[in-house]
């Protein structure tokens, strides 16, 4: 059953959103909390034993980045308050990198799901932008592979596209 959060404070800082609901700092960036797993009553022929589910609290304020990583699974990103998000996603090869604006407003998107060994990362285009993250089958920090600069595909990217995906890039293993 997912958890039952109270209303949120009227004045909504990132602050405040991050203590109201009790975010933590996540490897990749950012704050988040999981707030639902599934059992594990899934089997994956490739993960094995699975939450069919599991959903985190995600928030960027300004300033701070997703770094792009991939994951195992297919990840749906769902815009809750705040700030377009903008959501970058690249190519397992890195051949393909796209930008999605997540929003309820025009020309932006409610959600965007990014499909397994697909790398992304996501910055808020504002103060603060706060989504829901849906991995199904359900997300293990083992799943988690961050893209670092030295990974020999961003070695062959062209100098405009380094460029651009710089930002969000490792420089160096956390762990």
């Amino acid at each position: 059953m997912p958890e039952k959060v109270s209303s949120p404070p009227s004045v909504r800082t990132a602050r405040e959103l991050i203590h109201f609901l009790k975010l933590s700092e996540h490897p990749e960036g950012g704050h988040f909390r999981e707030i639902y797993r599934s059992a594990p009553d899934m089997h994956h022929p490739q993960l094995g034993l699975r939450p069919g589910v599991t959903i985190i609290h995600y928030l960027l304020q300004k300033g701070e980045r997703s770094l792009f990583h991939r994951i195992r699974s297919e990840e749906v990103w769902q815009f809750v308050t705040g700030a377009p998000l903008e959501l970058l996603t690249l190519a397992p090869d890195c051949s393909t990198i796209r930008t999605q604006s997540l929003s309820l407003e025009a020309p932006g998107h409610p959600f965007f799901s990014v499909p397994p060994g697909a790398w992304q990362a996501a910055r808020t285009t504002g103060e603060y932008s706060l989504v829901l993250c849906t991995v199904s089958p359900g997300f293990f920090f083992s799943d988690l592979e961050f893209l670092e600069s030295s990974h020999p595909h961003v070695e062959s990217l062209g100098e405009e596209q380094r460029i651009r995906i710089e930002p969000y890039l490792r420089k160096h293993r956390l762990f």
